[in-house]
C-alpha cells in the first residue's frame, strides 16, 4: 500500500515538473511541488520500506524523469499544448495600408461597429468607428474622417 503511494507521490512530482518545464514555465509553483513530492516520496521510501526499495524507488524517479523529458520534448516540438505565442493573423490599421485610405473610401463592416468595430477596404482590415449609432456586419461603409489610426464611417446611401 504505502509502496504504491510513494511510486504515484513520485510520478505526480515529475509530472508537475514536466508541466513545469515545458507547457508553463516561470510559474515555479509547480516545479516546487514537484521536486517536494518527489523529495518527500524518497524520504518515506528509504525511512519506512527497506533500503532496496528506496534504491528502487531513486531509479524509478530517474527512469521517468528521463522519459517524460523525452516526451515532453516531443510535445513541446507539436506545440500543441504549450503556451507559446502564436503569430497573429488578424492585425488591423497597419501602417503601410492605413496611409492609402481616403475620405470617400468604401469598404464593408465586416463586424458590427457599436459603435467600434472592423471595416475591410481594399481587402485590408481595419479599425473603425461609426459616425451615429450602430452599423451592422455586412454593411457597406464611406469613410467620412480619420482620426489618429482610426477611421470613422458611415453607412452608404444608396
Amino acid at each position: 500500500m504505502i509502496t504504491g503511494l510513494i511510486l504515484f507521490t513520485i510520478a505526480l512530482g515529475v509530472f508537475f515538473i514536466m508541466i513545469e518545464v515545458f507547457l508553463i514555465p516561470g510559474t515555479t509553483i509547480f516545479g516546487v511541488a514537484g521536486a517536494g513530492a518527489i523529495v518527500a516520496a524518497l524520504y518515506f521510501a528509504y525511512t519506512n520500506e527497506p533500503a532496496w526499495l528506496g534504491n528502487v524507488a531513486l531509479l524509478s524517479t530517474v527512469g521517468l524523469s528521463i522519459l517524460m523529458f523525452f516526451l515532453g520534448k516531443k510535445m513541446g516540438q507539436s506545440q500543441s499544448l504549450s503556451l507559446v505565442e502564436k503569430e497573429i493573423k488578424g492585425r488591423v490599421n497597419e501602417q503601410e495600408y492605413f496611409e492609402e485610405v481616403q475620405l470617400g473610401n468604401t469598404g464593408t463592416a465586416i463586424s458590427a461597429l457599436r459603435p467600434n468595430g472592423t471595416i475591410k477596404i481594399n481587402g485590408h482590415r481595419f479599425e473603425a468607428q461609426a459616425q451615429n449609432g450602430y452599423i451592422q456586419s455586412g454593411a457597406h461603409v464611406t469613410v467620412v474622417e480619420i482620426q489618429h489610426q482610426k477611421l470613422i464611417v458611415q453607412i452608404v446611401q444608396e
